[in-house]
């Protein structure tokens, strides 16, 4: 069992199988990205957004160093990067509308799976 009371949204396996992001709302009124450690039960927050911005749809990279994500602030869209050992968030691009995000196994290559105009899907 991993991290009892989370609410899972948004999962990402890590390539090795040992980590899971997710996201979820924080107490400052955001959506942030976390990681939970399968065998430990450990949680790491990845992102800290500012109140009122959401990241969604964290998909690992082939290599398991970094996450990308989605960001919503408002009704600007953008894609960003994040190390999982922690450092600064890259910006990709902005986006119109939503985007979920998933990598090519054994790649550098990003797949983004859009939404145009629309919000993400909350269930």
């Amino acid at each position: 069992m991993v991290a009892a009371g989370i609410s899972w949204r948004g999962l990402s396996w890590s390539p090795d199988g040992k980590w899971l992001a997710f996201q979820r709302h924080t107490r400052q009124n955001a959506t942030a990205l976390f990681r939970v450690d399968v065998a430990t039960g450990t949680v790491q927050q990845l992102t800290h957004p500012d109140a009122g911005i959401e990241d969604e749809f964290p998909a690992y990279s082939s290599d398991g160093r970094h996450v990308a994500f989605s960001r919503r602030a408002g009704t600007d869209k953008a894609l960003f990067l994040v190390p999982v050992e922690g450092g600064r968030e890259a910006a990709l691009g902005t986006v119109n509308g939503s985007a979920e995000l998933a990598w090519i196994p054994g790649t550098t290559d990003l797949i983004i799976n859009m939404k145009p105009g629309g919000s993400s899907d909350r269930g």
